[in-house]
């Protein structure tokens, strides 16, 4: 399994379109690239399960019950 690292995951985003600065902070907005989407596809996927799938879910559902676990 690879995942994005913060290299990899910069090369993903590409520029950023939009980049404000607000009160409350700044706003960035990126555009991925078809390109960027083939080539980076099944890291990609790897880093959400990866990121998604740190917990049992089963085990989560077993000892908090579904409404909890959701």
């Amino acid at each position: 399994m690879q995942i994005f690292d913060n290299d990899s995951f910069r090369v993903f985003l590409g520029e950023p379109w939009l980049n404000q600065l607000h009160d409350w902070g700044s706003e960035w907005r990126f555009s991925v690239s078809n390109q960027n989407l083939e080539k980076f596809s099944n890291v990609f996927c790897d880093t959400l399960y990866h990121h998604h799938s740190y917990f049992d879910l089963h085990d989560d559902v077993a000892e908090l019950g579904f409404a909890l676990s959701a």
